[in-house]
């Protein structure tokens, strides 16, 4: 640094120490040791932005220059469906600025001097640079396009109703034509709407449990349920139907057959993708015959 004949030779000298010399980017570098930035420059030669920016600063201020790291983020994407620009974690990025007498900050990126082939790493490894096609494929301007309507979308709901406040709700009332009559005129017409909305829920739950009661394959096996359970057969609240009749089979084996025939008439009205015509008829049949009789009496002398 005593080489320089003034602060923009000196900034220079740096700048080409950086691409000359073997400092290679990388977003996985090696741990530094207890002077980092000692480490950085001397033995390791291997980091991203905030190494670079760090070492640089720190360098300049050695010489007697005014410098200071700056952290932000550089780039980002215009979204035509939201109207903003769209600035990624990606996209952050730390570089220094040193003063200048007469000029104020002067800004410099001392990552940039880095020469393009010993750069390891950034956001293409981080997409994936030996994917290929996948690569290509996310560059696809439809799938781009895609991104940016599925952000916008989530970013409008953020806004307009997460983030509701009174300057959108003069807003809405604008659009609604509603901005002469007030804050009472949004409530009543939210109140009907809720309303309506109840309404239309109580309907639908309705139309839901007439359904269920017309499960003609549903009521069929729970009048089946029903006579095995006079019998002392309860199915448990949470055993389907194969369990079920296991379980009756091994404390009545003679009504297994009947138990077996009506369970997979049953399975086969009900469950199966695309049931026979006959299939419900069967099911309510075998349910109509079905009849638990006596409990065999135990064999005399049996404990």
């Amino acid at each position: 640094m005593a080489q320089a004949s003034d602060t923009r030779d000196l900034v220079r000298r740096v700048l080409s120490r950086f691409h000359d010399e073997p400092y290679r980017y990388t977003l996985d570098p090696p741990p530094l040791g207890a002077d980092p930035v000692d480490s950085f420059l001397f033995e390791t030669r291997a980091g991203y932005c905030e190494h670079y920016a760090s070492a640089f600063t720190v360098l300049m201020r050695a010489a007697g220059i005014p410098a200071r790291v700056v952290a932000g983020y550089q780039g980002g994407e215009f979204n035509r469906y939201g109207g903003y620009w769209l600035v990624r974690q990606s996209s952050a990025h730390a570089w220094s600025e040193i003063w200048l007498a007469g000029q104020g900050w002067i800004r410099v990126d001392p990552t940039a001097a880095v020469a393009p082939e010993r750069v390891e790493s950034g956001l293409q490894d981080v997409l994936g640079a030996r994917a290929g096609p996948a690569r290509m494929f996310i560059d696809w301007p439809v799938i781009a396009q895609a991104r940016a309507l599925i952000d916008a979308a989530r970013t409008a709901w953020s806004e307009d109703l997460v983030g509701y406040s009174s300057r959108t709700q003069t807003a809405l009332m604008q659009r609604l034509g509603l901005g002469a009559f007030g804050s009472g005129a949004l409530a009543l017409a939210l109140g009907f709407g809720l309303a309506a909305t109840g309404v239309l829920l109580v309907i639908l739950l309705a139309l839901e449990l007439r359904r269920g009661n017309s499960d003609r394959a549903q009521v069929a096996w729970l009048r089946f349920c029903a006579r095995l359970a006079r019998a002392g057969l309860k199915r448990g609240s949470a055993e389907g139907p194969v369990d079920f009749a296991r379980r009756v089979a091994a404390r009545r084996p003679e009504l297994a057959a009947q138990v077996s025939r009506v369970v997979d008439a049953y399975l086969a009205a009900r469950y199966w993708p695309a049931p026979g015509p006959g299939s419900l008829a069967r099911l309510e049949a075998l349910v109509r015959a079905f009849r638990v009789p006596p409990a065999p009496a135990p064999e005399r002398g049996a404990r």
